[in-house]
C-alpha cells in the first residue's frame, strides 16, 4: 500500500512544480523582461509616451508627432495622474495594488484638431480605464489593457 502512496505523492509534487504560475501573474501578459513597478520611481518620474501596440503590432509611435508636444503622463503621491496629449489635457485617479496600476475617474479637455490626431488621442486616452497589467521593461513604463488588447509604453522625460 505504501508504494502507490509514494507514487501518488511524487506525481503530485511533479504536477505542482510543473504547473504554470504565469496564469495568475499579471506581468506574464506583458511578456519579455517586464518586472514589477517601483511605485516611488513611477511617481518621481515624468513620462512621455513612446508607442501604442495592439495585438503585438505597433499602431503608432509618438515620434510621428512634433517633438515639442509629446504625450505626457505624471503621477502624484495623492493618487492622481494627469498629462497632455497633442491637443488636450487629461487627469484622473490611480491606485497601486498587487504590483499593478489601475486608473479611474479620467476626464479631459476637448480641443479639436485634425481627425487623425483626435482618433489617436482617443485610442490613447481610452486605454487608461481598461489597464489591467503594468510593469517596467528596462527604463520603460508599460501599461496594458487585455480588453482593448493595447499596450502603451512610456519613457522618462528628458
Amino acid at each position: 500500500m505504501r508504494g502507490p502512496l509514494v507514487v501518488f505523492g511524487f506525481a503530485l509534487v511533479i504536477a505542482v512544480a510543473c504547473s504554470n504560475p504565469v496564469d495568475n501573474d499579471p506581468l506574464a501578459s506583458l511578456g519579455g523582461d517586464v518586472r514589477s513597478i517601483d511605485i516611488d520611481h513611477v511617481i518621481a518620474t515624468d513620462w512621455e509616451a513612446e508607442s501604442i501596440e495592439s495585438d503585438g503590432e505597433v499602431l503608432f509611435t509618438f515620434e510621428d508627432f512634433e517633438e515639442d508636444r509629446p504625450y505626457t503622463l505624471i503621477f502624484s503621491e495623492d493618487g492622481r495622474f494627469g498629462g497632455r496629449t497633442f491637443f488636450n489635457k487629461y487627469w484622473g485617479s490611480f491606485s497601486f495594488s498587487d504590483q499593478a496600476l489601475s486608473f479611474s475617474g479620467a476626464d479631459q479637455t476637448f480641443v479639436g484638431g485634425p481627425e487623425e490626431m483626435i482618433e489617436r488621442e482617443q485610442i490613447y486616452l481610452g486605454t487608461f480605464p481598461k489597464v489591467d497589467a503594468s510593469g517596467m521593461e528596462g527604463e520603460r513604463l508599460i501599461l496594458h489593457s487585455s480588453e482593448k488588447d493595447r499596450t502603451i509604453s512610456f519613457l522618462p522625460s528628458e
